[in-house]
């Protein structure tokens, strides 16, 4: 996009507040985490800084992993602030997917695939998975359940939950533009 994304203004406000809304509908404790550092101090939102350079998204999990772990919390639900269409009742879905299968990962699944960074992760179980694929070298969101632990991973299919644009990311300009053609 060559901007920041998180400030992109979509229905009277930006990506990132209205994920953190999203999350706020199914979570007691929000943590935003920001890249290389704090970017959105004015939210008063916790954030938390990535470890290191080069480690993605992948990275960020295990950031939030951690976080939780310290915390004490055993679930974290994860969303990224590029999906305007994101909605609290999809997570509620995938958390109780994770509740009634005793799965250690529960992702959406639309036509594009997994969506890694819409779902519910067991901390105790996903931790050690994806400190090994991390270790490994692997940066790609889904390596730390491809062989680098015994974890149970549930699919949920984005038409089960809703029409699918729920996990609509704006990547481009033009999935931007679809996006607000589509309005809030």
């Amino acid at each position: 996009m060559g901007r920041d994304k998180g400030r992109l203004r979509f229905g009277g406000a930006s990506l990132v507040e209205r994920g953190l809304a999203v999350l706020a509908e199914v979570a007691d404790d929000v943590v935003l985490l920001s890249g290389s550092g704090a970017r959105y101090a004015e939210l008063g939102t916790v954030e938390l800084a990535d470890r290191g350079p080069h480690e993605g998204p992948l990275g960020a999990l295990l950031v939030a992993l951690e976080e939780a772990q310290r915390r004490g919390q055993d679930t974290v639900f994860v969303l990224a602030c590029d999906m305007p269409f994101a909605r609290a009742e999809v997570l509620r879905a995938l958390a109780d997917e994770a509740r009634t299968s005793r799965a250690d990962a529960v992702l959406l699944e639309t036509e594009d695939g997994l969506q890694p960074l819409y779902a519910v992760y067991r901390v105790t179980r996903t931790l050690p998975a994806v400190r090994s694929a991390l270790a490994a070298g692997e940066r790609r969101m889904i390596a730390f359940h491809e062989g680098h632990g015994p974890l149970g991973v549930r699919r949920v299919p984005a038409a089960s939950v809703g029409d699918g644009t729920c996990a609509w990311n704006v990547n481009t300009r033009a999935d931007w533009e679809r996006a607000l053609e589509r309005g809030a």
